[in-house]
């Protein structure tokens, strides 16, 4: 309740601003205007995912709104440049000496998931080629899908389910 207005500024200052001031310098393709606002999207970034993680306990911190506004507000401004300072001293050489582990997670990742997206691809054709009885109704093929199948009594009149 307190904190209605240094959330509504923090997001003008760290959303509004920022997205405008990097459309104008994508439009220029300036280099020297591009780096910084690089810097602070990729520390923004950090700063959202640490908060995505512990925001249930951040919520209980007196003022909080206000430190992240403040914090914010040192990120974006160019007379402290912030974002720079952060990204230069702890970001880039944490990415920098971790690049190969994380390229090689990222492959892996993706390795792994177009190998099961293509499994339960052909998983979902395959049920829609054998299971055409009537009465195939949408919760029979989502309960099919994720692995159960029907003994051949509906649920309503107790019927059994087991796990295939």
């Amino acid at each position: 309740m307190f904190d209605l207005i240094p959330n509504l500024v923090s997001s003008v200052a760290s959303f509004l601003f920022p997205v405008f001031a990097s459309y104008k310098a994508l439009k220029t393709s300036d280099p020297a205007q591009l780096t910084p606002w690089l810097m602070y999207w990729v520390v923004l970034s950090f700063v959202v995912l640490f908060e995505s993680w512990t925001g249930w306990i951040l919520f209980w911190v007196p003022f909080y709104a206000y430190a992240r506004f403040l914090f914010l507000l040192y990120l974006v401004l160019p007379q402290t440049q912030g974002a720079r300072v952060i990204y230069e001293t702890y970001v880039h050489p944490r990415l920098e000496e971790n690049e190969t582990a994380i390229e090689e997670l990222i492959a892996t990742a993706h390795e792994r998931l177009r190998t099961a997206g293509i499994a339960y691809l052909k998983r979902a054709i395959e049920l829609l080629r054998t299971n055409r009885e009537p009465g195939w109704g949408a919760y029979t093929w989502v309960v099919a899908w994720v692995g159960i199948r029907h003994s051949g009594m509906d649920q309503v009149s107790g019927g059994v389910y087991t796990v295939g």
